[in-house]
């Protein structure tokens, strides 16, 4: 069952990656040359290395242990998954995983991800907001966004909040079991987000993240040919922490170049050069999970018991 799922999972990721990336990017591949590529795996490696730290913090937040395994897998893994399944593909694969992996419930798994979806957008706020300030290109839009960004985990908060002051009253089965979900949801995002050292962790590794990508971002630019500066590198890298945290197509293809190519048009930059920067960039990172990926996924899938998960569902369906 494990090999036939494996099997079937890699020739539907090579298929998605046929056709979601075009000729045009494979022409920039082409043009680059093999030695820039192969820096730029390098690049790309470091970085889903840095995601592998990143979950074993986020783990230790929820007093779970990860495997230097799972740690190693998980980010390229689950980059695969988000190819798969175009909305969130990242997002169920790991809520999934996390569940039957370590025996947490869906419902402290999908908290465990949001906690980390809220504090990856919280930071990229942050940034956005000293970039702005400090390359003195702040505008009423930009402190908008960057403090909608910095406080999305208290607004959701207080969003839910409300609602479970409205609907605690309610007799409504479907309200009821929203206002039961809220209830323990928001309460344990607000436990991972008291462990303030962890979330510092998490913060600090973000920022080496960020300088990593950037000095990346900048490299593929200066080989390409393309007039970006480290201010630029900067802002392309800030638009695409924000918008990956969406994930809303495969590896964000279409997403990822309209927020960035957008974002770099308003200052005066090339949008056309932003998208094919940033389709290197989504060609790589596919390439990287592609190979670490295939392995991740049959090993990780060898930590849990696909029949025993499907023989449980049909328990339940009948």
């Amino acid at each position: 069952m494990k090999k036939a799922l494996f099997l079937l999972f890699t020739v539907l990721s090579l298929v998605l990656v046929y056709f979601y990336v075009g000729e045009e990017t494979y022409d920039i591949i082409v043009n680059g040359g093999v030695v820039n590529l192969l820096i730029s795996l390098l690049f790309a490696f470091c970085l889903q290395a840095l995601s592998g730290v990143e979950y074993v913090v986020l783990f230790k937040s929820a007093n779970l242990k990860i495997g230097a395994k799972d740690a190693l897998f998980l980010p390229p893994v689950v980059s695969l998954w988000g190819l798969l399944i175009p909305f969130q593909g990242s997002l169920i694969f790991s809520t999934f995983f996390f569940k039957h992996r370590y025996d947490i419930g869906y419902l402290k798994s999908f908290s465990l991800n949001i906690y980390f979806y809220l504090l990856s957008l919280s930071f990229s706020g942050v940034l956005l907001f000293f970039f702005s300030l400090y390359f003195d290109v702040f505008s009423l839009t930009l402190l908008i966004i960057s403090l909608g960004l910095v406080f999305n985990p208290l607004i959701l908060y207080i969003g839910f909040l409300i609602f479970i002051k409205i609907g605690a009253n309610s007799t409504n089965s479907l309200i009821g079991k929203l206002h039961s979900f809220s209830v323990d949801f928001t309460e344990n995002v607000r436990y991972l987000w008291e462990k303030k050292l962890n979330t510092l962790y998490l913060f600090i590794i973000k920022i080496i993240y960020v300088v990593l990508y950037v000095f990346w971002v900048y490299f593929i630019a200066t080989f390409l040919g393309f007039d970006f500066d480290i201010v630029d590198s900067t802002l392309i890298v800030i638009t695409l922490n924000i918008s990956q945290a969406l994930k809303l197509t495969p590896a964000n293809i279409g997403v990822n170049q309209l927020v960035s190519g957008v974002s770099m048009a308003m200052l005066g930059e090339s949008a056309e050069n932003t998208v094919l920067l940033t389709l290197y960039i989504t060609f790589t990172v596919v390439l990287i999970s592609l190979i670490f990926g295939f392995w991740g996924n049959y090993v990780l899938l060898n930590e849990i018991s696909i029949g025993k998960i499907m023989s449980k569902y049909k328990l339940k369906k009948t």
